[in-house]
């Protein structure tokens, strides 16, 4: 399924005309259980299928990185916000040019990884392209800071040329190291879910800072609305790295 959906005028005609319907103090309430209300993002759990990532005594990154997008797609979702995910599966490999493609569709694009590494390197990294857009850098800074509360390691934002999902952006994107399987302390956090909840949570709070500051009324309402989960799957496998 492509992100079509998430910018059909019919969709959008709807939405207008039940705001509408509801008046100005329904639009009120509104806004304040959904603050997200008509922003989108996509989530890339990286690699999958055959391609695991990193595999650290018997952990593999791919299962990881889903799990984490699918419980901050979850977060964002209940604040009204419409999300992509690139893949829900362990079994599905979405192509490398299909992956950022979408952040053209959305408001932003958020790559999902664990790091692995040959030392006894720990804790969280924000990526950007080597000549990245303003919104990627604020994008990058609102995860950074989101990740240090958990991780208590603050990096700089890093800018490489490297990863072909954030070359090949053309929109906000940035790609998250949120630990290494290689460190063995992180690895044995990462298998718990109250640590992965953790993370996910700081995955939501960045990208919701991003997209709150996009529209400045969306600075309002509550951290935490009613369920609204929108997810549109891309589905297709193909072949690539990160």
């Amino acid at each position: 399924m492509d992100a079509g959906p998430l910018r059909s005028p019919l969709l959008g005609l709807a939405l207008a005309a039940a705001l509408a319907a509801l008046g100005a103090s329904g639009v009120a309430a509104v806004k304040a259980s959904l603050p997200l209300l008509g922003r989108s993002v996509t989530l890339d759990p990286g690699h999958g299928g055959i391609d695991s990532g990193a595999r650290v005594a018997g952990v593999e990154e791919a299962r990881l990185n889903l799990a984490l997008a699918r419980a901050a797609a979850s977060l964002l979702a209940a604040d009204g916000a419409q999300v992509v995910l690139t893949r829900n599966s362990s079994a599905v490999r979405p192509r490398l040019d299909e992956r950022p493609r979408l952040a053209d569709a959305t408001d932003g694009f958020v790559s999902i990884h664990v790091d692995s590494a040959a030392t006894l390197a720990r804790g969280s990294q924000v990526f950007v392209g080597p000549h990245p857009r303003p919104s990627s850098v604020r994008l990058g800074e609102f995860l950074r800071r989101r990740l240090y509360a958990v991780t208590h390691v603050l990096r700089p934002l890093n800018r490489t040329s490297s990863l072909a999902v954030l070359r090949r952006a053309r929109g906000a994107a940035v790609l998250v190291e949120v630990g290494f399987l290689s460190h063995p302390v992180e690895r044995r956090l990462l298998l718990t879910r109250g640590y992965r909840a953790r993370i996910a949570r700081a995955i939501y709070l960045g990208v919701r800072d991003y997209l709150a500051g996009l529209d400045a009324s969306a600075r309002e309402g509550a951290e935490m609305g009613p369920a609204a989960l929108r997810w549109v799957i891309l589905a297709s496998e193909g072949e690539g790295r990160r």
